[in-house]
């Protein structure tokens, strides 16, 4: 992942590039990969795990049902 600084007055021109960071993540080719948080600081994206290595992927029903019983139902 990279960031620009760029010009938009007269010609549009990259003026500098700097990495953010590195990493091994998932690539579609018709829509964005990641999202980045409302404060600008973070981004949330899918590493990508490599052949051979297991993934899981945790679901949660009723959720909400367990939260109402933790705080009481007052929200």
């Amino acid at each position: 992942m990279m960031a620009a600084s760029v010009e938009t007055t007269g010609e549009f021109r990259v003026l500098d590039r700097q990495v953010l960071f590195t990493g091994r993540y998932v690539r579609w080719h018709y829509h964005t990969n990641y999202d980045v948080h409302p404060d600008g600081q973070r981004f949330v994206m899918l590493a990508s795990w490599g052949a051979g290595v297991s993934q899981r992927v945790v679901v949660v029903v009723n959720w909400f049902e367990e939260l109402q019983r933790l705080v009481g139902g007052g929200f």
